[in-house]
């Protein structure tokens, strides 16, 4: 053939179908990555907003275990002001009365009990803490109490899960207390008449 400004070359039927075809798988594949490229974009979005929702719900998980954890340090805080009052008060009293009764039952309560109720008595619950302890032990001893306790053992809330106490008067009277609880779970009050 020849073309209008007199350049020539070669026609072909053949050569044109091929080239045709070629054409048209191009604009299929490029249909095609574009598909794939608006589906990667729309996944890619839709994983966004998801992990902005997790985020979200972590966040709001976190901050509502950390308004638990400062209503229960509160809570731990006043209980252990309110015990180490009564405490001191009752170890600067002068009570003659033995040290204690002891009754252990076997659903884990151990108590310890007098005719007379529990006005005279240190009471020992979950949230008694360590400075508590060492204070009523400073306390007795003050009285001629002796108050050991050993084999303290916390949750991760800080609750009491196992002590051992040892208490005496000096006159021959004497207790040991063991009291835990299984699975992380706290104690029971404990409560000792002096």
């Amino acid at each position: 053939y020849e073309k209008e400004n007199g350049d020539s070359g070669f026609w072909s039927e053949t050569h044109e179908l091929r080239r045709e075809e070629r054409m048209k798988e191009r604009e299929i594949r490029e249909e095609e990555r574009a598909y794939r490229n608006a589906e990667r974009l729309a996944q890619t979005k839709e994983r966004e907003v998801e992990r902005e929702e997790r985020m979200k719900d972590i966040d709001r998980r976190r901050k509502n275990q950390q308004r638990r954890i400062e209503k229960q340090q509160e809570r731990i805080k006043e209980r252990n002001k309110q015990i180490a009052k009564r405490s001191y008060n009752l170890a600067k009293a002068n009570s003659t009365r033995s040290i204690a009764k002891s009754i252990e039952s076997n659903d884990e309560d151990v108590y310890f009990d007098s005719d007379d109720g529990y006005e005279n008595a240190i009471i020992i619950d979950k949230d008694t803490s360590d400075e508590t302890l060492a204070t009523m032990k400073k306390n007795l001893e003050a009285k001629g109490i002796t108050f050991n306790y050993s084999k303290v053992k916390r949750n991760s809330l800080g609750e009491i899960v196992r002590i051992k106490i040892v208490t005496s008067d000096g006159k021959g009277s004497k207790s040991t207390v063991v009291a835990s609880a299984d699975d992380g779970e706290p104690i029971n009050d404990i409560i000792i008449e002096i």
